[in-house]
């Protein structure tokens, strides 16, 4: 990579933005790419493996608008800083950050216990905020930017089996991510935290990983009696089956027997969670581009008094909460638990505002 930056050329009405974009090889973030660039748009794309990058150089019309680089949310701060400033080489500046990238850990939380906590939020809360830690300077010069980080709705629906490590990180994320907002809007730089439900195809049930067990003992395994109360599990020589089946239990050395019947459910909700799954990845993507470009409209209208059509394409603001919610079942989700949360509030008022110093 040259050490003098390209120029990116203008004369064009629409603004041209470089976006930066972690964990683009499959799903969402790679979704993402291709609305960019089709935007016309340039796009540093990132992956753990370069390899999974390709299709994107490969095509002569949007090859010079898009690089790809191999960047671990999980590698060393300093380590991060040295690929963000090989970023700002290519361009010359980086006008959106993309937190993208990150994992599904699954596990009972007394069994995997905070070592396992931290192992997702490595990647899900630290490796994030490293990367916008990384951009930030660049962006403080700037005078401008925009850092999105991809959360879930599962930071609002928390009270699933096994979901412990995952919901956690990402409800960590979306608190650190609305403190940042306020820190940086005085350099002109917003943060958007974007909390999508079950979008269609965006992972299979395979690709969770399970802990304490390694994923691919699950696909599936075969339990072997070594004593009482206790099974190791090998892995089968033969190819992994289109539809694995999870053994009768699941139980190994790290897992408590208690919690058999529970972890069998959700695995097998795992299996089959994709078929109630109406979110489309592709309108995701562009909603999220809309959103930082200032291109969001009102997709529906109604009728005045006087008969007239109001809303019809008007340009929506940026979101008051900077929270950008994407799916029937994340707001389903979160009107539940916001739904909930007051009437807790107004059934427990007397003790709530019971503890107020006598005047």
């Amino acid at each position: 990579m040259s050490g003098t930056a390209k120029e990116i050329p203008s004369g064009t009405t629409q603004k041209k933005r470089v976006w930066v974009i972690t964990g683009t090889s499959s799903g969402l973030g790679r979704t993402l790419v291709h609305v960019a660039l089709a935007r016309g748009d340039y796009v540093v794309a990132t992956a753990r493996k370069l390899n999974d990058l390709s299709e994107f150089s490969g095509n002569p019309e949007t090859a010079s608008r898009v690089h790809t680089m191999k960047l671990d949310v999980t590698a060393s701060f300093s380590e991060l800083h040295v690929l963000a400033g090989k970023v700002i080489e290519k361009w010359g500046r980086v006008d959106v950050l993309v937190n993208n990238a990150g994992s599904c850990l699954l596990g009972m939380t007394e069994e995997i216990g905070a070592e396992g906590y931290q192992k997702q939020f490595d990647v899900n809360f630290f490796g994030q905020l490293n990367v916008a830690n990384a951009f930030l300077p660049y962006m403080r010069a700037q005078r401008e930017g925009t850092i999105v980080f991809v959360g879930s709705r599962s930071s609002w629906r928390t009270n699933v089996p096994m979901l412990g490590p995952y919901a956690s990180s990402k409800a960590a994320i979306t608190a650190a991510a609305e403190a940042l907002a306020v820190e940086v809007a005085p350099f002109g730089i917003k943060v958007l935290n974007v909390l999508p439900g079950g979008l269609k195809q965006s992972r299979t049930w395979h690709e969770y990983v399970f802990l304490p067990t390694i994923p691919d003992a699950l696909l599936p395994p075969v339990a072997t009696l070594i004593g009482p109360g206790t099974t190791q599990v090998q892995k089968r020589s033969s190819e992994r089956p289109s539809e694995p089946e999870p053994e009768a239990t699941e139980t190994g050395e790290q897992h408590i027997a208690d919690y058999v019947e529970m972890r069998k459910r959700v695995i097998s909700w795992a299996k089959t969670s994709s078929s109630g799954i109406n979110g489309d990845v592709e309108k995701s993507a562009q909603a999220i581009v809309d959103v930082v470009c200032g291109d969001a409209r009102r997709q529906h209208s109604h009728s005045s008094t006087d008969g007239e059509i109001e809303g019809a394409n008007k340009t929506l603001s940026w979101p008051d909460l900077n929270m950008l919610i994407l799916g029937t079942d994340a707001e389903a989700n979160i009107r539940d638990k916001c739904n909930a949360i007051l009437k807790s509030l107004d059934e427990w008022k007397e003790v709530v505002r019971g503890i107020a110093l006598e005047t």
